[in-house]
């Protein structure tokens, strides 16, 4: 009997088949907690990302090409 509940003690056969599910199940408590803490700042992530990136596009858009020279064969 002591030999049998040691080797199901020392079995490790099933290990990995349960700890990635709870693995898994603490990350998604974990996600769902911060997604509720910054609940305001992730709705209003969009609209801030625009409001930094649109100036910064202005600033770092090339010039327009110069306009092509008139045909100087054309009088």
């Amino acid at each position: 009997m002591r030999r049998a509940l040691r080797k199901l003690w020392n079995d490790q056969s099933g290990t990995a088949a349960i700890e990635y599910p709870l693995l898994m199940a603490l990350i998604a408590v974990g996600m769902i907690g911060v997604l509720i803490h910054f609940e305001g700042s992730v709705t209003q992530l969009p609209s801030t990302v625009a409001g930094h990136v649109s100036p910064l596009a202005a600033v770092a858009a090339p010039a327009a090409p110069p306009a092509p020279d008139p045909d100087p064969d054309d009088d």
